[in-house]
């Protein structure tokens, strides 16, 4: 979750506090002239751009300037939220704030209580990116994927008699593909994606595994077994990867204990 947003102008004051997070009151024109300080470093040792500067509390504080308008938007966000989220978010508010009040801007309009308005405007692309992490809904991602995958399996086994074993990679594919990447989409972590990737490898393999002693129409010798595991594990965990990555540059966590 973004804690705290600040947009400065170039000239000194802080134009527009936002705060979200419980316990962060900083004074905004403390932090304006440290972060209007930054800057000037940043510039001329050729670092301008969004930056970032990672607190002792595992926060992160990431800015940018608006050259053009003299606009310096600065964001403290949890750990738990991807920077590149953030910054994506830091840049269009800065867009935002600066298509609404371009024209207060060059120069400043001395009564600050102009910019009291973006408030609306920047609450609602915010609170649109929260999704909460908790135990509650990593749980449920895990569940899902666990379900899912016998869903899946379920309806493989319906398929093949119809259908032929002709396309058995592509029941194999979407059997092992859609259940991790709804845990992890729901999880929208990484770490997460990963375990529900597991989950559904070791579950499909489990399913499959009578058919090593005979217990099924079709045989399945050790080493073809052996393979499938060495196929699917992986396959499963990269899947929920790639999907929990999405999450994590997609949402921002939701504030704790809501």
């Amino acid at each position: 979750m973004i804690l705290s947003l600040y947009i400065i102008h170039e000239s000194g004051p802080c134009i527009f506090k936002r705060e979200y997070g419980k316990n962060i009151e900083v004074d905004e024109q403390l932090i304006s002239g440290f972060l209007m300080a930054v800057r000037t470093f940043a510039q001329e040792t050729f670092l301008d751009g969004l930056q970032r500067i990672h607190l002792a509390s595992g926060r992160r504080l990431i800015y940018g300037y608006n050259r053009e308008y003299g606009i310096l938007a600065a964001a403290i966000s949890e750990k738990d939220d991807h920077p590149k989220l953030v910054e994506k978010l830091l840049d269009t508010i800065v867009k935002m704030f600066v298509k609404k009040y371009k024209e207060h801007l060059k120069p400043l309009n001395p009564s600050l209580n102009i910019y009291k308005g973006f408030k609306d405007d920047v609450d609602k692309l915010i609170l649109s990116k929260i999704k909460p992490r908790d135990k509650i809904t990593y749980t449920a991602a895990m569940l899902m994927s666990g379900l899912s995958i016998l869903v899946m399996v379920y309806i493989e086994t319906l398929l093949v008699p119809i259908l032929g074993t002709e396309y058995g990679s592509i029941y194999v594919f979407i059997s092992v593909l859609i259940p991790t990447a709804l845990g992890a989409f729901v999880g929208g972590d990484r770490k997460i994606g990963v375990l529900c990737g597991v989950i559904v490898g070791v579950i499909y393999l489990l399913l499959f595994s009578p058919a090593l002693f005979g217990a099924t129409p079709t045989a399945l010798p050790l080493d073809v077994y052996l393979l499938f595991a060495q196929i699917f594990i992986p396959f499963s965990i990269l899947i929920g990867m790639i999907t929990g990555y999405y999450g994590e540059i997609s949402k921002l966590t939701a504030p704790r204990g809501k």
